[in-house]
């Protein structure tokens, strides 16, 4: 099995790349917000709801780096000879 891995994906740096570019973006940008916003939703979001107007440029944020850094990971895996 690891053989037919190997051969299939002789590049790793591609793979890592997309695994940063998911789980990174998940796990720093997309997942805080969310948290922060079911944490103070019972409490208040501040004046003007401040707490969700910030959240939710975050969040923006976070998947756009998430759909872009994804994308540009999986480009780079199907097309290795073009970028």
């Amino acid at each position: 099995f690891l053989v037919l891995l190997a051969v299939c994906i002789p590049n790793l740096g591609p793979i890592i790349s997309l695994v940063g570019a998911v789980s990174s973006s998940a796990l720093a940008l997309i997942a805080p917000p969310i948290i922060d916003i079911i944490t103070f939703y019972p409490v208040g979001l501040g004046k003007y709801n401040w707490i969700l107007w910030k959240d939710i440029a975050i969040l923006l944020f976070g998947l756009c780096g998430f759909f872009f850094g994804t994308y540009a990971s999986l480009d780079q895996i199907l097309n290795p000879g073009i970028n």
